[in-house]
């Protein structure tokens, strides 16, 4: 909840279905919290994201109508935006250590372990049945990542087991120690990709574990061999930002690996979170400077990771998704706590509050009260398009829908 419930709304609303949703039950007060209205919104949010889409008799998230990112008939999701809401009920429970939240999480677990794999010790991208081989390495770090922040919130040691058992098992299969090129891969049956949401979010997971004192030696070198990695072959010299992937294909014959140069901002969030992290573990002020510098680049309105259709600088929003730029958000609040009373801690808060309060007075549904996908308005909706156009100075003259933001067949 270092961000607005850490934005995690990957779980995401649709306009034709406001009969079909959840009630919403009020959450418990908690008076501890009543000083931070960013926080308290944050916890709120997060009991009602988990009310809306927790399946209580399926005992798994689904949505209310067929949509990108679910499965048959019942509208499930896949293990991402399940161990996001995993993630977010543990960030929330850290917070209140309330019996309700504590609850929220078991649930959520619970629903996770679905697509856990014995054999392959990772969790399946759909619910496990036998043969189901299907299995990301992004999709475990952050399963990982979300089990770690729920030991914390509840110091069960049942999940950093499981945390390590992903980092020590299933990720050195992926894991490239050679630097030729090094990196992680991307899928378990996807060899010829490195991706940065794995390898970076791999990274980010292995300082976590060793700062615990899990398997420390292990996950020191399978995190410094990741940001390494990162830094040489993923970062962008001109701009310093973080690219998607390094490819090469293959079955056409090529040997060459070429960068996919499309700059997505949870990538550089993993990246400044990996570097800060490690900094802390290994006491090296050098990462740290290139986390700073990162982190000048990422709010930076001139460049990649800001939406250039607006044309005023000042008015200027990451580009992506909400369930992307949570990531960044939420690294750069790592950092600027790591760095009191410094002008990057003062800007950085500044534009993580900007990105707070634009989501919640544009993104926000005002019947559900759940977030949409999209950061850019002009994609989501007519009213959204105008407000664009008249708020934000813009010039687009027509919706060019997002079929993200859209249930399937509208």
């Amino acid at each position: 909840m270092t961000v607005f419930a850490r934005l995690k709304d990957h779980l995401f609303s649709r306009r034709s279905e406001y009969a079909q949703r959840k009630p919403v039950v009020k959450p418990e007060s908690d008076p501890e919290d009543e000083g931070d209205a960013t926080l308290r919104a944050g916890i709120e949010h997060s009991r009602r994201t988990f009310q809306y889409f927790y399946h209580s008799q399926l005992h798994q998230f689904c949505s209310p109508a067929d949509e990108p990112g679910t499965v048959n008939t019942i509208h499930g999701y896949l293990v991402w935006p399940v161990a996001i809401a995993l993630w977010m009920t543990a960030d929330c429970a850290k917070r209140t250590r309330s019996h309700l939240d504590k609850h929220q999480l078991e649930l959520a677990y619970n629903a996770m372990e679905r697509h856990w794999n014995p054999e392959e010790n990772g969790y399946c991208a759909w619910i496990m049945f036998n043969g189901n081989r299907d299995i990301y390495y992004d999709d475990n770090a952050h399963c990982a990542n979300a089990l770690i922040t729920a030991y914390e919130a509840t110091e069960d040691k049942k999940y950093l087991r499981r945390a390590a058992g992903i980092a020590t098992r299933l990720i050195p299969r992926g894991w490239h120690r050679d630097q030729d090129p090094g990196g992680v891969e991307w899928h378990v049956d996807q060899p010829n990709s490195r991706h940065a949401c794995s390898t970076l979010s791999v990274a980010v997971m292995a300082c976590r574990l060793a700062l615990h004192g899990v398997e420390k030696n292990h996950c020191m070198e399978l995190a410094k061999s990741c940001i390494d990695f990162s830094l040489e072959h993923l970062v962008d010299r001109n701009d310093g930002l973080v690219i998607d992937a390094i490819k090469r294909d293959v079955d056409h014959g090529e040997s060459t690996w070429k960068p996919d140069v499309v700059k997505w901002t949870y990538n550089t969030g993993f990246a400044i979170e990996a570097l800060l992290l490690w900094s802390q573990l290994s006491g090296s002020t050098a990462y740290l400077e290139i986390a700073k510098k990162m982190a000048l680049a990422a709010i930076n309105k001139n460049l990649a990771l800001y939406d250039q259709n607006t044309p005023d600088y000042e008015n200027r929003q990451w580009w992506d998704s909400t369930f992307f730029a949570q990531h960044l958000a939420e690294a750069l609040v790592l950092l600027a706590r790591a760095l009191p009373s410094t002008e990057l801690s003062h800007n950085i808060t500044a534009e993580v509050g900007r990105f707070v309060t634009y989501c919640q007075t544009y993104l926000m549904d005002p019947q559900d009260r759940m977030f949409y996908r999209n950061l850019r308005m002009y994609v989501i909706d007519e009213s959204r398009l105008a407000t664009f156009n008249e708020v934000f100075n813009g010039s687009i003259k027509r919706l060019k829908p997002d079929a993200a933001e859209r249930a399937n067949g509208e």
